[in-house]
């Protein structure tokens, strides 16, 4: 386990890359076809044993940036969390860096103060709205030596095997040479029933109203694919893994694909604030920078716990608080995608709150 002292910058942010670096590379010196799951999170947020399950759940790299607020009272807590509850067993099995950010204290990050305060405190909305998202994704993009990405958040738990076969996939279909991105469909399960490993054990679940489509009795539409039922019945490890070629974004300017990618497609935009088109808007600059959208058979993401119209309240409080910044943001990005892709612009969705 290495800690590094090396300090490096990001537009308003002091980043100590490396943090942790566990695990060794394979004989051959590490493969770059495969996949390196890309997260961000707040320190605040971590938990270990979700974090545990969802680095484990996974096969291939893994490249975590987490943001720093109150490195004082954070850093030496989530290092010690870190060190003794995870990498202790995982850093044994693959390369995992980690990269911590912060604004800019740098002093923090290479002088901590020795002591692990485990106080936790609630965050007003105003401090939640301010977390920088983009920032932490494009970070943790900055370490990755893999020919291909997925960008995913935090709890999110894929299928069994999922690396290996999108590798499988991605190679075949030489997603960088070729501008494509590998779509997956995402749900959520219920708390009370385990984890589903295969489409067989997912379909079970959705049939008993276990398991919903990502989001889908809290923002209808946002994640939803067509040819569900078709795609569920379809005999697993059948075909050549593509069910849909060139899915269509035109008139879904709400529609945000989850995806396996060439590592090299464009950053997310970091004026985007958080909980308003953050996510989005890299997939609307992906159809404007003339990618394709292949939906791939069997394999799944899923997260844990349903949400419903209840939830939308704060949602609502932090996208209250972030308008402004959000309609400055669309009408700078509106005016980029119109200098850096003229010739895209039919062919995608009006951009859009």
């Amino acid at each position: 386990l290495l800690h590094s002292s090396r300090l490096i910058r990001h537009g308003d942010f002091c980043v100590l890359p490396f943090a942790f670096n566990g695990g060794k590379k394979n004989e051959e010196g590490g493969s770059r076809s495969a996949v390196t799951l890309v997260l961000h999170i707040s320190a605040d947020y971590i938990h270990k044993e979700t974090l545990y399950e969802q680095i484990s759940n996974w096969q291939g790299p893994v490249s975590i940036a987490v943001f720093f607020d109150r490195p004082r009272q954070q850093i030496n807590c989530v290092e010690e969390m870190l060190f003794f509850y995870l990498f202790c067993d995982l850093m044994r099995i693959k390369r995992f860096p980690i990269t911590y950010f912060q604004l800019d204290q740098c002093d923090f990050l290479v002088h901590r103060s020795g002591n692990c305060s485990h106080q936790a405190r609630n965050k007003t909305i105003e401090e939640i709205a301010a977390y920088p998202a983009n920032a932490g994704r494009n970070i943790a993009r900055e370490f990755v030596s893999t020919e291909f990405i997925l960008l995913a958040d935090y709890e999110h738990l894929f299928s069994q095997g999922f690396e290996r076969k999108m590798t499988e996939i991605a190679v075949r279909e030489n997603i960088t040479e070729s501008r494509v991105v590998l779509v997956y469909r995402i749900f959520e399960i219920d708390e009370s029933v385990e984890n589903p490993k295969t489409k067989k054990e997912l379909a079970d679940l959705l049939a008993k109203k276990k398991a919903v489509v990502f989001h889908e009795r809290f923002y209808k539409g946002g994640h939803s694919i067509p040819g569900l039922p078709e795609w569920l019945k379809k005999e697993e490890g059948v075909g050549d893994c593509i069910s849909q070629r060139n899915l269509s974004m035109k008139s879904r300017s709400s529609w945000e694909p989850q995806f396996v990618s060439p590592s090299l497609i464009p950053l997310h935009d970091e004026s985007f604030p958080y909980m308003i088109r953050d996510n989005t808007c890299l997939r609307w600059e992906l159809c404007r920078a003339g990618y394709s959208l292949h939906l791939v058979d069997d394999l799944f993401m899923f997260h844990r716990g349903i949400k419903t119209a209840k939830d939308v309240g704060r949602t609502k409080q932090l996208q209250s608080t972030n308008k402004k910044r959000f309609y400055d943001a669309l009408s700078a990005f509106k005016q980029r995608m119109d200098i850096e892709y003229p010739t895209t612009k039919d062919e995608c969705p009006i951009f859009r709150a």
